[in-house]
C-alpha cells in the first residue's frame, strides 16, 4: 500500500506554492515559516535595488583601511603617539563606514548595522575622553 504524505495528517497546504513560500498565515505542523514572518525577514534583508537578500557585502574602502590600520597598530608600540593616531584614524573610519551604511545602506539591516557601529564608536570615544 502506498501512502501519500498528504494523507498522513500533516497540513502541507502552505508548502504548495511554486516559490516554496507559505501560501497563508498559518503555521503548519512541519514548522514552515509563515507568510508574515517571511515578509518581515525579507523586509530586513532584501536589497532594495536588486531584490536579492543582502546580509554581508564585499568590504568597501573604509573596512579595508580599518584592517590595514589594525595591522599597523599591532606593529606599533602601545602608548606611542603613532599608535594613538592610528587608533583615532580607525575610529574615524568606523564612523565613516557607519554613516555610509546608515545613509546608503541597501536594506534596513545594513542601516541598523551602521547605526550600531556609530553608537559603539561614540560610546568608545566618550569613554576615552571622559
Amino acid at each position: 500500500m502506498t501512502t501519500d504524505s498528504r494523507s498522513s495528517g500533516t497540513d502541507h497546504r502552505d508548502l504548495d506554492t511554486p516559490t516554496g513560500r507559505p501560501a497563508d498565515n498559518s503555521r503548519c505542523e512541519t514548522g514552515a515559516v509563515t507568510t508574515s514572518s517571511w515578509r518581515s525577514w525579507r523586509w530586513w534583508f532584501e536589497n532594495r535595488h536588486t531584490g536579492r537578500v543582502t546580509i554581508a557585502q564585499i568590504p568597501n574602502w573604509p573596512i579595508w583601511c580599518i584592517g590595514v590600520g589594525w595591522l599597523a597598530r599591532l606593529a606599533l608600540t602601545d602608548g606611542s603617539t603613532a599608535h594613538d593616531i592610528v587608533g583615532w584614524m580607525i575610529r574615524g573610519l568606523w564612523l565613516t563606514w557607519g554613516a555610509d551604511e546608515l545613509i546608503r545602506g541597501v536594506n534596513p539591516w545594513r542601516r541598523l548595522l551602521g547605526a550600531t557601529v556609530i553608537a559603539w564608536q561614540v560610546i568608545s570615544i566618550v569613554a576615552i575622553v571622559a
